[in-house]
């Protein structure tokens, strides 16, 4: 089952990309969303590298949605 699995800092990300997800990707592709919402950045932070390496299904794609911050953006995903 191809699954696109967002990880995300708020619930008010989900909120947007659950509508612009319908509106960008058509039914057909057969890829199944998932909203993972963290208790913000710190928690995100916190728990990401053990829900990476658990996540059960091998063909999964993921995406990590972070507010912008005044930090250097290569910096943190160096992180």
């Amino acid at each position: 089952m191809k699954e696109l699995v967002f990880f995300l800092e708020e619930e008010s990300a989900r909120a947007l990309l659950e509508n612009v997800f319908s509106r960008l990707v058509p039914i057909e592709s057969k890829i199944n969303p998932r909203f993972i919402v963290f208790e913000g950045k710190q928690d995100l932070e916190k728990q990401l590298l053990k829900k990476l390496q658990g996540y059960l299904n091998p063909h999964a794609k993921f995406i990590v949605v972070r507010d912008q911050d005044q930090g250097d953006c290569r910096k943190i995903k160096n992180l």
